[in-house]
């Protein structure tokens, strides 16, 4: 991943694989963004703090409702700029993997009064539902680094992944016996375990955070 301007991660183009768009790579991200949205995140709509709820932030993510996950993410997303975000690209940050059950809880949010679709496909938090979300959750990144780490620690991407992840920060393409090796994974050994790994961050489940080029490098 560029350190260059900075990145609009999630952002720029949504995922929908029925249109084959796909999520900017960790390296064509800040190729394809302007420095403009460094501005836009200081300017934005950002959350108001008198509108946050005043719970204590200590409860992990893995301990919120699936519908507690999308509020906290629309509201980072919000506080990016971004008052809209597309349903299946929301859908992976949720970690959810069931498209038909994720619709049945963004429509119980929404009769509660705290979503809107906006695009049909799209979903947006309203000022009911920002009141719902613990201000200390409302975390927005303010450069390059923060939004890694924000998009690694929503995707949970641990273990070799993360290994892999944060090797292809510095924006460099690099082989497929290059990532390998860096894991441990010698000219000699079984890499089948690796390909299936590797494949955990080029698939849709991450939202093609990793992608391989025409010649063969990952990025």
């Amino acid at each position: 991943m560029r350190k260059g301007p900075f990145l609009w991660l999630f952002c720029t183009q949504f995922f929908l694989c029925k249109n084959k768009q796909n999520i900017p790579s960790i390296q064509t991200l800040s190729e394809q963004t302007s420095f403009n949205i460094i501005k836009m995140a200081r300017k934005s709509k950002s959350v108001p703090k008198s509108k946050a709820t005043k719970a204590k932030a200590s409860s992990s993510r893995g301990g919120q409702s699936l519908g507690q996950k999308a509020l906290i993410i629309l509201a980072q997303f919000r506080g990016m700029g971004k008052d809209a975000l597309d349903r299946e690209f929301l859908m992976v940050l949720c970690r959810s993997t069931n498209l038909s059950s994720f619709k049945v809880t963004l429509s119980n949010e929404k009769k509660k009064g705290f979503v809107e679709f906006p695009g049909g496909k799209t979903v947006s938090i309203t000022e009911k539902g920002l009141e719902k979300v613990p201000e200390g959750l409302i975390a927005v990144p303010t450069n390059d680094e923060e939004l890694q780490d924000f998009y690694k620690k929503t995707l949970n991407i641990k273990g070799t992944p993360a290994k892999i992840f944060d090797f292809l920060r510095d924006g460099k393409s690099r082989t497929f016996e290059e990532l390998a090796e860096h894991c441990g994974y010698g000219e000699n050994s079984n890499k089948s375990s690796f390909r299936v790994m590797l494949s955990t961050l080029t698939g849709a489940k991450a939202a093609n955070v990793v992608v391989k080029d025409d010649n063969g490098l990952y990025r």
